[in-house]
């Protein structure tokens, strides 16, 4: 076959040169590594802070290597609530974690979660969050979602840390399902 041979070059380069980024390319985090952070309660300067909204995933689901999947949190009085979990939420909460100085952001630190719909793509990094040093929680993770999460996977595995704290709010009808005294 004609140019076959060109081609498998240009591959080969362009591969190649991808290995090769820049420290200063989009991929490149310099956060710390393997850390175990405990925590009894906020500090005094988060429970100062301005409340905060942190983008940690825009996607869809088609994987994307810029976007992670859909994932909001909001850092309120030392502490994150997250909407929905998509896949690679845990991975940038770790690096807003310490980008933005937020320590409610770490894995272990967060409290709650509100999942919009049982979606794959809202719900792929659940899991992770659930297990992500549970032993370390200094409370049980909180979580609500709508019924009907029995047969996707999300469920309660027995061992206590599991799924069976997903709160469901009444069939999804509108108004408060979650309300917090300052």
């Amino acid at each position: 076959m004609p140019g076959v041979g060109k081609i498998v070059v240009v591959v080969v380069t362009v591969l190649l040169s991808a290995c090769q980024q820049a420290a200063d390319e989009p991929f490149a985090k310099i956060v710390p590594s393997a850390v175990i952070e405990i925590r009894d309660e906020p500090t005094q300067a988060e429970l100062d802070k301005e409340t905060q909204v942190v983008m940690l995933g825009t996607g869809n689901p088609i994987p994307d290597a810029y976007r992670a999947g859909p994932s909001i949190a909001i850092i309120h009085k030392g502490e994150a609530y997250l909407f929905d979990v998509g896949a690679g939420a845990m991975q940038n909460a770790v690096v807003a974690r310490y980008k933005y100085d937020i320590p409610s952001l770490y894995p272990s630190q967060i409290c709650c979660v509100f999942l919009t719909h049982l979606h794959s793509d809202h719900t792929m990094d659940y899991s992770e969050l659930v297990f992500t040093l549970w032993w370390r929680r200094r409370q049980e993770l909180s979580a609500w979602g709508p019924a009907g999460h029995d047969g996707r996977g999300l469920r309660d595995d027995g061992s206590g840390y599991g799924y069976s704290n997903i709160r469901h709010p009444a069939r999804a009808k509108p108004g408060c399902i979650y309300s917090q005294r300052d």
